[in-house]
């Protein structure tokens, strides 16, 4: 990669890259890679075998014409690493099995350090009828606050925790807000 020279644009910039996004050893005492190297391994692992499209890439990432998001950037290329997207949007169903299957599943894309969005418009509002009968049905406000206490539960032991939901304007519930 030697035809490819980079030069950080300041001091913060350089200051960010080895700070947040820099392969380190273990105890993170040693840099494992300078920017040239995370590129490389971007383009690399990007083009899949694809050499010219390697060089391609590397070159429009070391002259600031293409930057991958932040998540791919920071994994691509890594054998221990998070995901390549930084947000994913979960679509509950009404029933208890979808509701902790999908605690589960935010909580496992927040510790890889995944946003999740909740879609809960598919829940029943609140007052509606559960098997027959009426006005037993909680609303989607408890099922907002059980993704919140699980996400806080485990951003406490270091997990990074951004969550937000979502519901359509004909949402029926009136007691919503």
């Amino acid at each position: 990669m030697s035809k490819f020279e980079f030069h950080f644009d300041s001091f913060m910039a350089a200051y960010k890259f080895y700070n947040q996004y820099a392969m380190k050893n273990n105890d993170g005492s040693l840099y494992l890679e300078d920017f040239e190297d995370r590129v490389l391994m971007n383009a690399l692992y990007m083009a899949d075998g694809d050499e010219k499209l390697a060089n391609n890439l590397a070159f429009a990432m070391i002259n600031r014409r293409y930057q991958p998001a932040t998540p791919t950037f920071l994994n691509a290329g890594r054998k221990r690493r998070g995901e390549f997207v930084s947000c994913f949007l979960l679509q509950l169903t009404d029933d208890m099995n979808s509701i902790g299957r999908t605690i589960n599943s935010a909580l496992q894309l927040s510790k890889n350090g995944g946003g999740v969005g909740l879609n809960l418009t598919n829940l029943r509002a609140a007052g509606a009828p559960i098997k027959g009968y009426d006005g037993v049905a909680a609303g989607v406000v408890p099922v907002m606050k059980l993704f919140e206490d699980a996400l806080l539960d485990s951003q406490s032991i270091g997990a990074t925790t951004r969550c937000w939901c979502s519901l359509f304007i004909t949402f029926p519930s009136r007691y919503f807000i």
